[in-house]
């Protein structure tokens, strides 16, 4: 489960590294599928802001009630990691130029 939530990381990175290499592209196509991919990117990280938040929310519940586990992360996670592998694996193929 933490392996899937550490790739998660790891794809992001290698996406946004992809988006910020073809943002300035002459090619519109290139930057246009940068901007979108960009724009995929943003849902992830509201995501991740969300889940931040709820992580740091002090409540009176017990622990296991209001406790994010590595269990419901990857819950959460679950089709955003496919998501990120299929940006993954398309901006690969472009970024092989």
């Amino acid at each position: 489960l933490l392996i899937d939530c550490a790739s998660a990381g790891f794809y992001y990175t290698q996406i946004k590294s992809f988006t910020t290499r073809y943002t300035d592209s002459p090619s519109l196509v290139q930057k246009s599928f940068s901007q979108s991919v960009d724009n995929e990117l943003a849902h992830y990280f509201a995501l991740i802001a969300t889940l931040e938040n709820t992580l740091s929310q002090k409540t009176n519940d017990p622990p296991s009630f209001s406790a994010l586990t590595v269990r419901g992360l990857a819950l959460h996670l679950q089709t955003p990691l496919g998501n990120l592998q299929t940006l993954k694996t398309l901006t690969d193929g472009i970024g092989e130029d």
